[in-house]
């Protein structure tokens, strides 16, 4: 009988490493696909006629505080990298892939900090998805209106 409990204990270990290893093998392999995809995504001559607001970032700490992602990316110097970017974080995190033409970008130059995010219709259902990205890569936070 009490063989029988430590053989049961046993594989009920072995199962939750089994999990454990899984779930981290999973959280690496979505980093690397951040990384694949936003070098992938194709941004097409749309984005030269794409004008570039400005925004505070100062407007976001409430989804900055509640939204953030720790993250970095790799220099952001332009706004189609920055679509890029955010385009590819949308894709891992909400599997969502955006269309191009319904992109807006913004840009704060006194924190030197790009905010994608896209628009939608009204009277449809979903949210917009935003990203804020600093200039050197770091991803702020991302996050999608309900």
């Amino acid at each position: 009988m009490k063989s029988k409990r430590v053989v049961l204990i046993t594989l009920v270990l072995a199962m939750v490493l089994v999990l454990l290893s899984i779930t981290l093998l999973s959280c690496n392999s979505q980093k690397n696909d951040l990384q694949a995809s936003s070098s992938e995504v194709s941004i097409s001559e749309e984005t030269d006629e794409l004008s570039v607001e400005t925004f505070s970032i100062a407007t976001y700490q409430w989804e900055i505080e509640r939204f953030p992602w720790e993250e970095s990316v790799g220099e952001i110097n332009d706004k189609e990298r920055a679509i890029k970017i955010a385009k590819a974080l949308w894709l891992l995190k909400y599997n969502k892939d955006i269309d191009i033409n319904k992109i807006k970008v913004a840009y704060d130059e006194q924190e030197d900090c790009w905010h994608v995010y896209n628009t939608t219709p009204p009277n449809v259902l979903g949210g917009v998805d935003h990203a804020i990205l600093r200039k050197n890569g770091e991803v702020v936070a991302v996050w999608a209106e309900d």
